[in-house]
């Protein structure tokens, strides 16, 4: 089946037409020799041939004409020159005419403008002789004619190696000048050397009706500046390259004319060095004669974009062979995914996990965890798209992939259009020893010469050694990195169901000010069961009900404590209706009132009568004897008995009658009824009887031992026969022997105490007579019928009245009527307290109050609780909901709250009691099942692991460099020897190679050389680094590559970048889709400023994030060693996502932002072909401060940048000025040109071009401003104004990394935003306000809480230290700091960082972003670290506290010293 790619193909065409520009704007389809523009001239007086073979072999230099009268000397003077200086950008008049002059009329021009401004100043008229140029030359004896003669005619000025010009030594100095600082910026800038010279110019025109014609090169040779001379003196040589045909023209004359095309210059013969110029011109004026055309014999020398040609060439081969090849290319072409899926980015590897260290076991640079997601990619062959905003290390992310790959034995094509971004990435694989393994061809060093050199010197390098032990060093920094991320996942685990990690339970303790206020409540009577499955939800919700709980006690009870209050009593099983409340309320009240009114009464009475307050109420109410007293008349009995006993003499001799009384009726009646049954049963007389009592006493005891053997006793029968005598006859019950003994016995105890008893009974009654006339003394009416009566009340009542006090029966004997009026009123008090604890019992009170009546003053406690609840019950309502709250609460929450608030503990405090008691529960669980582990480590341990990683890490890169070179050394051993004998055109590979090797100026071209060789130059040479135009120009088009690399991808159009995927089998694409969008500042002729964004192309960058998806995104920011420098672009262009690091010392000089406003700033609108303007007193201002600031800071880089072309220029030519006699500023200029190899020297640059430099420091101007008498500032600002005006601005704002210096003529105020203004506008006003104020709105505020307690225990303990400041959580994301401490007398920032263990530290993706590369980074800013572990803390929290001091002391001595020595 054939694949249909006319998606790819209809790209391709789309690309084709966008290369070549066939407009006459074009100088290549029409050359225009403007004093203006400055790109290019013509020689005049030479022969073409000789020049084309002299450039081949020798530098040649540039001859001016002798010199004409001078200018006036009032023309020198510095206030003629500054006016010159501005009319030459500003002049409308002088810009319009010299646009298309020659070089004669440009020097009329130029006197014109002189003479205007000699009118402006008021000088006299210029009275000079005016000669032109051409008559001056001619007068020289030169010929002016730029038409040049074939050959000599035998003139010695041509055979010399000067080329003769039409100028005079300071226009001509001036020319090159400026061609020799576009050719750098080019170079530069896109990797481009468009110098030329030009041989032949054809004269066509677009028709026949045409009035205009053009004039296009030819014939073209590529050359390169000598650097050794300046100014007019300067020289230039060939690179080495071929004659080549200009393709432009010639395409054009295919797409607008029929017939023949422009003839191709022949190729060279196998003897042959030279093409031959003249014939190939005779053959052109053929073919122009033909058209109507005709051919100029003209040489021109300067500018031209000839370097798209190959790039043309290449779209149509691949357009040609699109369908069997190129796969890469073409998914790039046909692939696409909507936009909203380009914003996701890729996840971070773990990159310490076993897997990715099997695939990648070390790097050769160090790398954050962002970047080493990246390298996992690349190894794996994955396709990449790399987001890096400014400073996130994306050339040292690039030299990871690249000397990753090829040390897997990949080749890599490296391609960017800057000459900056292939240096760093060139330098940075030079850093690690891979030089000789690098093939670059790119601007300046793209000649065969220096390639050949490059090639040799690899045929010839000795292998490098191989590391001894990296893989047992690899092993130890695996297990360094394993502890410590052993040691940060153990103390962040999660902790059972709590969702909480260790480190969380174990620092979420109650801080020592809550624990002084929790010491009411002893946490010791409640007991948490299975802490670790109290999770975090649990826990927030039994919080939230005691919250509640909380917040309802202090909204209803604010003056009431609710946990004392008598409501508090009340057990409420349901919630209350509002008639249950009131019902409750009435009755309570009623019914307490009424108690606390008896209670009164009775107080009352005891005033004066203390003698009854002495007793307990409720025993006086208990004595039925004296409630019966009350109830009795005055003579009844009992009141009568109460006489006597009230007596308190007589109540003892009562006690004594009624007990002799009880014995006395015993004793009489066990007499009498013994004497009745004796005389019953027996007929006994003991005067009379045949039997003494002894006979009896023997006869019982006989007859009480029967048993069956008695009938053979004679006594047993004598015994039982004195029973039968003396029993009566009447009884004829049947008795036993032992029954008849007994009754004998009772007989005889009778008889023997008869006499004795009678005495002791009589006696008896003797006394009871006595006791009761001693009564009826005391009172007549008492009898011994009532005492016999009334005996049990008596007893009773003598009873009650020894547990009544004497004082009492005192007051109650001698004043009954007063003790009757007590009484009634402690009845009563006792029938309304009844009364009362029915109602407190009929509504669930419980326990309120005493049950029994007490004292009187005991009573007190009671009554005013009483008292308080009568008082209470207008919370009734509030306290009803509150139990039922409470009611709900249920298990371990029950258990707390109820041991909490009868603790009687404050209400407020409960809920931070209860979490402490949940953590300190868990605590003591973890420490009980994690001893070991915590035991295990130690900050002592930490700390050396750490250093361990820094060394070993350092170490296994250095190794693994060497490993590195080792490897990609020996790809070397695959190079195939290809042909080696034969033509030089027919060899290959190392055959080739080693032949041209041992040549000093070899002929073959370069782009042959490598097609020939290709295979086994990328074997010596697997690397190469290149420009997309050498790509296209020097590599054959083939999948050469395993993986081509694209850097700085936001400014690459795709046309540039196909040529190179079309190359390889692997794309990684590196840009920021925040920065400048490709541009056609340098493609095309047009006036400064004049850049249509609308017309702006996308990127590859902007293809590739809808074929590769997700992109990979760097987060950590390196380059600004000032957080300002890097904080607005952060906010307004990445959405804070940036991991920025904090600067220590915020006010640390020549550090951040550098605000100047120029008061006397004033625009000078442009006028012309442009609408950009000058800004002159802005331009000597930004001027001055970079000679002052290259004279006293050249230790330090610089750039300048402006926002528009010409106020470059000004700028350019002011320095130039002020520098040229300065030997301090050569000096610091060439010193910064020999630094990396010119990385870091000092640029003037546009805006357009400033992408991918950096510097210590940038100066900006942004020339904007009000221009002279004019009220309000116009509101155009060019390219700023355009639809990528904030991506412009983004690049400029970040280009310094210790401190941007801003010179500007504008006020925030002065740019008005509305609805239809751009968002360039509104960056720009935006940063103004930012650099003047700091202010930032959109930027997040340092409003983070607290880590967690551990956090907020050193934030206490440093506060606690004499003169120290903690402020926690300073900066965003992976570089926030835990805690910065200023100290009082450090006025210049923070002295130190303090940080814990906590989620911050965790969170960090690698052991080697935690332990090592932050550190390292944020100690760059100026801090100084010192680390509190966990495990320190829980051991010994006293000695952690001791070392935090001793540490923020010792740092303090260390600040001051240094501050004193600024």
């Amino acid at each position: 089946m054939i694949n249909d790619h006319s998606v790819a193909l209809e790209k391709l065409r789309a690309f084709k037409s966008r290369v070549l520009d066939l407009t006459r704007r074009n100088s290549l389809i029409n050359s225009r020799f403007s004093s203006r523009g400055k790109r290019h001239f013509r020689i005049i007086d030479e022969i073409p041939q000789q020049i084309y073979e002299k450039l081949s072999e020798s530098p040649m230099s540039f001859e001016w004409l002798p010199a004409m009268s001078t200018d006036p000397t009032d023309e020198q003077t510095p206030e003629f020159q500054e006016r010159l200086s501005i009319a030459l950008l500003t002049d409308t008049d002088y810009l319009e005419g010299i646009e298309n002059s020659s070089e004669d009329e440009s020097r009329d021009l130029l006197r014109e403008l002189k003479n205007k401004i000699r009118e402006d100043l008021g000088m006299a008229p210029y009275q000079g002789e005016n000669i032109s140029i051409d008559d001056h030359a001619r007068n020289q004896g030169i010929n002016p004619s730029y038409d040049l003669q074939d050959a000599s005619e035998g003139n010695v000025r041509h055979e010399d190696n000067k080329l003769q010009t039409l100028f005079l030594e300071d226009d001509l100095e001036s020319f090159l000048n400026k061609l020799s600082r576009d050719f750098k910026s080019s170079q530069k800038e896109r990797g481009v050397n468009p110098l030329y010279f030009c041989f032949g110019f054809l004269k066509w025109k677009e028709s026949e009706f045409a009035e205009d014609y053009s004039y296009a090169p030819l014939l073209m040779l590529q050359v390169q500046f000598d650097e050794s001379a300046q100014g007019a003196r300067i020289k230039v040589s060939s690179t080495g390259d071929e004659l080549i045909l200009n393709q432009s023209i010639k395409e054009k004359i295919k797409q607008s004319f029929n017939g023949p095309g422009l003839p191709e210059l022949p190729e060279l013969g196998e003897d042959e060095t030279y093409h031959n110029l003249t014939e190939y011109f005779q053959t052109v004026e053929n073919f122009a004669y033909e058209k109507g055309w005709s051919l100029k014999k003209w040489v021109s020398f300067g500018l031209y974009d000839a370097q798209y040609m190959p790039v043309f060439r290449d779209i149509e081969n691949i357009a040609e062979d699109l369908n069997d090849r190129f796969d890469l290319l073409k998914e790039f072409l046909e692939g696409g995914i909507t936009g909203e899926n380009q914003n996701n980015s890729a996840e971070v590897y773990d990159v310490d996990s076993e897997e990715c260290q099997n695939e990648i076991t070390a790097l050769v640079t160090d790398a954050d965890s962002s970047q080493f997601s990246a390298v996992r990619d690349a190894v794996n062959g994955k396709n990449i798209v790399l987001k890096g905003p400014p400073g996130t290390g994306k050339s040292q992310t690039i030299t990871n992939i690249i000397s990753s790959l090829i040390a897997n034995g990949k080749k890599v094509l490296f391609v960017a259009e800057k000459q900056a971004a292939l240096d760093v990435v060139r330098n940075n694989l030079e850093a690690i020893g891979s030089e000789d393994y690098l093939l670059e061809i790119f601007s300046v060093k793209a000649n065969k010469k220096a390639v050949m050199e490059s090639i040799r010197n690899r045929s010839q390098l000795d292998p490098p050694t191989n590391p001894n032990g990296l893989n047992q060093k690899i092993d130890e920094l695996n297990n360094v990195k394993k502890e410590l991320n052993e040691y940060s996942d153990f103390i962040n685990i999660k902790y059972g169901e709590t969702e909480k990690t260790l480190h969380e339970i174990l620092w979420d303790q109650a801080n020592e000010e809550d624990l002084a206020v929790l010491n009411e409540f002893n946490f010791d009577t409640v007991t948490i069961e299975a802490p670790e499955r109290i999770s975090e939800l649990n826990l927030e919700q039994d919080e939230i009900s005691l919250e509640n709980i909380i917040n309802m006690i202090n909204q209803n009870f604010r003056d009431v404590n609710i946990n004392e209050s008598p409501l508090r009593k009340n057990k409420f099983r349901q919630r209350l209706t509002t008639n249950e409340i009131q019902i409750f309320k009435n009755e309570v009240r009623n019914k307490g009132e009424k108690f606390i009114n008896a209670f009164e009464d009775t107080k009352d009475f005891l005033i004066d009568r203390p003698e009854l307050a002495a007793s307990k109420i409720s025993q006086i109410l208990k004595r039925k004897s004296l409630e019966k007293w009350k109830r009795s008349d005055n003579n009844s009995p009992i009141k009568l008995i109460f006489s006597i006993l009230l007596n308190l003499d007589r109540m003892e001799d009562m006690n004594l009658y009624l007990r002799n009384k009880s014995e006395y009726d015993g004793k009489h009646a066990d007499f009498v009824n013994t004497q009745h049954y004796l005389n019953t049963y027996f007929h006994y007389d003991q005067e009379n009887s045949l039997y003494d009592l002894e006979e009896i006493k023997n006869a019982s005891k006989e007859l009480k031992n029967s048993s069956f053997l008695s009938w053979f006793n004679k006594e047993w029968r004598k015994s039982r026969k004195l029973f039968f005598i003396l029993k009566k006859a009447s009884i004829n019950k049947k008795l036993s022997g032992k029954e008849c003994g007994e009754h004998l016995e009772r007989l005889y105890v009778f008889q023997k105490n008869k006499a004795s008893n009678k005495r002791e009974i009589s006696s008896l009654k003797q006394s009871l007579n006595d006791q009761l006339t001693l009564f009826q003394a005391f009172e007549e009416q008492i009898s011994e019928e009532t005492l016999i009566n009334k005996r049990d009340f008596i007893e009773n009542a003598i009873k009650d009245l020894k547990k009544i006090d004497r004082s009492f029966l005192s007051f109650w004997r001698d004043r009954p009527e007063e003790f009757n009026g007590y009484y009634d009123l402690i009845e009563n008090l006792s029938e309304t307290h009844k009364n009362f604890e029915k109602a407190l019992d009929d509504h669930n009170f419980t326990k309120l109050i005493t049950k029994k009546l007490p004292k009187i003053s005991d009573l007190e406690e009671d009554i005013e609780i009483v008292k308080t609840l009568i008082q209470h019950l207008q919370f009734l309502r509030e306290f009803n909901e509150l139990k039922t709250i409470e009611g709900l609460l249920q298990g371990r929450l029950k258990d707390f709250y109820d041991a909490y608030t009868n603790s009687g503990a404050s209400i407020d405090y409960i809920r931070t009691a209860y979490k402490h008691l949940i953590r300190q529960a868990q605590k003591n669980h973890i420490e009980e099942n994690y001893r070991d582990k915590l035991a295990e480590y130690s900050g002592t341990q930490i700390e050396s692991l750490r250093i361990r990683l820094k060394r070993l890490d350092e170490e296994v890169m250095e190794m693994y460099r060497q490993k590195t070179s080792k490897q990609i050394h020996s790809s070397g051993r695959y190079a195939p020897p290809g042909i080696s004998t034969g033509r030089v055109r027919d060899k290959r590979e190392m055959g080739l190679i080693r032949h041209l090797a041992n040549v000093s100026n070899p002929r073959m071209s370069l782009r042959e050389f490598i097609k020939n060789s290709q295979k086994a130059l990328t074997c010596l040479k697997p690397c190469s680094l290149m420009s997309p135009l050498t790509v296209s120009t020097a590599l054959p088009l083939e999948e050469t590559f395993d993986a081509v690399i694209i850097d700085e991808a936001s400014q690459m159009k795709p046309e540039y970048a196909i040529g190179a995927i079309a190359r390889a089998k692997q794309a990684i694409i590196v840009g920021d889709p925040q920065q400048l969008p490709p541009s056609t500042f340098y493609q095309t002729a047009l006036a400064e400023d004049e850049f249509d964004d609308d017309l702006a192309d996308e990127s590859i960058l902007d293809m590739a994030m809808t074929v590769i998806h997700p992109p990979r995104q760097l987060l950590w920011h390196y380059r600004s060693r000032h957080e300002d420098l890097i904080k607005f672009s952060n906010t307004k262009f990445y959405n804070n996502e940036l991991m920025v690091p904090v600067t220590a010392n915020p006010d640390k000089n020549n550090r951040g932002i550098l605000y100047n406003f120029i008061e006397d700033g004033r625009y000078i609108s442009g006028a012309g072909a442009g609408s950009g303007g000058i800004n002159p007193n802005e331009a000597k201002a930004i001027v001055e401060a970079a000679i002052d600031f290259m004279n006293n800071r050249k230790e330090e880089s610089l750039g300048i940048a402006t926002m528009n072309i010409k106020q470059k220029e000004f700028i350019q030519n002011e320095f130039d000025l002020r520098a040229a006699n300065d030997n301090s500023i050569r000096e610091y200029l060439s010193y910064w040109q020999d630094q990396e190899e010119g990385l870091e020297e000092f640029f003037i640059k546009n805006l357009e071009n400033v992408q991918g430099d950096e510097r210590d420091v940038i100066m900006i101007s942004t020339v904007y401003g009000r221009e002279e008498n004019q009220a309000r500032t116009n509101q155009r600002f060019g390219p700023i104004n355009g639809k990528y005006g904030a991506r412009r601005l983004n690049v400029l704002f970040t280009r310094a990394k210790n401190e941007l210096q801003l010179f500007t003529s504008l006020k925030p105020n002065d740019i008005t935003i509305d609805e239809n203004s751009s968002k360039g506008k509104e960056i720009l006003r935006d940063y103004l306000i930012y650099a003047e104020t700091g202010f930032l709105q959109e930027v997040e505020e340092n409003s983070h809480e607290v880590e967690s307690p551990f956090q907020q225990w050193a934030i206490d303990v440093i506060n606690s230290f004499p003169g120290y400041e903690a402020i926690h959580e300073i900066g965003v994301k992976g570089y926030r700091i835990d805690i910065g401490v200023k100290h009082e007398d450090y006025p210049y920032g923070f002295i130190m960082a303090v940080e814990t263990d906590g989620a911050s530290y965790h969170s960090q993706r690698s052991a080697r972003d935690r332990d090592k590369l932050r550190q390292e980074i944020l100690e760059g800013y100026g801090w100084v670290f010192h680390r509190i572990w966990s495990t320190d803390w829980l051991n010994n929290r006293a000695a952690t506290r001791e070392r935090l001091r001793e540490a923020l002391d010792n740092r303090l001595r260390e600040a001051l010293a240094e501050a004193g020595q600024r």
